[in-house]
């Protein structure tokens, strides 16, 4: 089920329910305790579950599997249509090996327009390219300014949820979520990089500020997607121009996943159940 609602759910703007898979209508059980296996193969182009929400709306998309235990016709008016419904979370599995991402930004200075200032870089260095909710993202920061005559004031990191939408037409649909914000004392001129001067910064990926246990992950979907970014703002001194010559956006993907066999509600056996 996919729904799109204003955030204080007065108007509902999408509404879709799909039957993924049926069973036949005519099986029959005697009285008794039954307990029956049960597989469905999912599809391989399905959305990631997920709940987001920004200052105009939300976003739900949801999985159940629904059982119907439907009385003999001629008892249907006397016994009730019995239905269990459970809510099941679909996610993507990691892709690929869990590696370091290291990107480095260099930035030729120049002042009013035409006086050459040097260049100076910045290393970025994020320790994984994909994690867990609730765990702890570390990144390190390198600033080299031994060739350049201009230091760097401060440095802002900002760590970032990102939800894109796209219709069949084309119709574009972006917010954020702020995960967190740091901001970075920098490095005076002709500075080399050393452990005295290297920077660390940490984010706790909480994923569910509003209370929700669905944790909204990395989903690659054509139509729905969400991302993870790390965004970079260098302030320098003004009457001071600069250029990238990698030119690169400034800032780094990462992935967020869910744990491995991660069940939020496992099966109880009810009382005295002896199937």
């Amino acid at each position: 089920q996919m729904c799109i609602r204003d955030s204080n759910g007065t108007e509902q703007h999408l509404k879709l329910t799909i039957p993924l898979s049926t069973f036949p209508k005519d099986s029959i059980f005697t009285k008794g305790q039954f307990e029956f296996p049960l597989t469905i193969k999912l599809l391989e182009n399905l959305y990631n579950s997920l709940e987001a929400k920004s200052e105009g709306f939300e976003l739900c998309i949801g999985y159940s599997l629904t059982v119907f235990l439907i009385p003999p016709e001629k008892y249907q008016k006397k016994v009730p249509t019995l239905q269990n419904k459970t809510r099941v979370v679909i996610k993507d599995r990691p892709k690929g090996e869990n590696q370091p991402i290291i990107q480095e930004y260099a930035h030729h200075v120049t002042r009013f327009c035409c006086i050459n200032y040097g260049t100076y870089t910045i290393t970025y260095t994020v320790e994984r390219s994909a994690y867990y909710p609730g765990e702890t993202l570390y990144m390190f920061i390198d600033m080299d300014t031994s060739k350049c005559y201009q230091g760097i004031n401060s440095l802002q990191i900002q760590c970032k949820r990102i939800f894109e939408l796209t219709t069949k037409e084309g119709a574009q649909l972006k917010f954020e979520e702020l995960i967190g914000s740091v901001e970075l004392e920098g490095v005076r001129s002709r500075t080399a990089p050393s452990d005295s001067t290297r920077k660390v910064v940490q984010f706790n990926l909480i994923l569910n500020p509003f209370g929700s246990d669905i944790h909204s992950t990395t989903s690659h979907g054509r139509l729905i997607s969400c991302k993870f970014k790390l965004s970079f703002i260098t302030n320098t001194p003004k009457l001071i121009s600069q250029y990238r010559r990698n030119k690169t956006p400034q800032g780094i993907e990462f992935d967020v996943y869910e744990p491995e066999f991660n069940i939020t509600n496992p099966f109880l056996t009810p009382i005295a159940w002896n199937p």
